[in-house]
């Protein structure tokens, strides 16, 4: 058996149970550039999980948090899929006032990027005081699910229009959009924000509340 891939410098830790077996498991990213990426071979990071019964299994993906190569990729851990073990969410790109989140799980024999059609299922969040994306994961009647709720008031200064999309686990590394429905927020006044900010511009999944910002409007 071979050992791990050799790989730049570490740029991120932590660790968590992603096997489920109640012991505290180590998750370390790497740089590990390589030609194919989005964005640049500086794109190409690595997941390595060790797990606290001694197995070793790795994750090679497309990544670069705010155009810094040396920058932790880890937006933070929570279950996102509902098995109950804990999942990483990693930062794997920006847009002007926007980040784009992945899911990394393990499956109980690969570390796996979540997909969705056959791709990574990339999810945005944050946005200007002209639109803004939310994420959540819940729970309804049993189903894990993730939650997308994007919004604008592009068409009204006084509406913002609301696109949420709801999409749930076939397996532990798919997900498969469940639902879309659109509504409108009538405001009094023009440009008013809606009052649940961080339902639309924040990301909420188990204990984790990012960005901080969209938290305490």
């Amino acid at each position: 058996m071979s050992g791990p891939a050799p790989v730049g410098a570490r740029i991120g830790s932590a660790q968590a149970d992603f096997d489920c077996d109640g012991r505290p498991d180590l998750l370390e990213f790497f740089n590990a550039p390589r030609p194919g990426t989005y964005a640049s071979v500086n794109a190409g990071k690595l997941a390595r999980l060790t797990r606290s019964s001694g197995g070793v299994v790795e994750l090679a993906f497309d990544g670069m948090p705010f155009d810094d190569p040396a920058r932790n990729p880890l937006i933070g851990l929570a279950d996102v899929n509902g098995d109950g073990c804990d999942d990483a969410i990693v930062n794997v790109g920006h847009g002007a006032s926007t980040t784009f989140a992945a899911f990394v799980v393990f499956d109980g024999t690969r570390l796996a990027e979540v997909a969705e059609n056959g791709e990574p299922a990339v999810f945005i969040y944050e946005g200007s005081v002209r639109h803004g994306t939310g994420i959540e994961c819940r729970t309804t009647r049993g189903a894990a699910e993730i939650v997308s709720r994007a919004v604008s008031d592009y068409t009204s200064d006084f509406d913002w229009d609301v696109v949420e999309r709801v999409y749930r686990w076939p397996t532990l590394t798919t997900l498969s959009l469940y639902s879309t429905a659109t509504s409108v927020i009538q405001m009094s006044k023009a440009f008013e924000q809606p009052a649940d900010f961080a339902r639309y511009w924040g990301f909420t999944c188990g204990s984790l509340r990012t960005p901080g910002w969209a938290f305490t409007k």
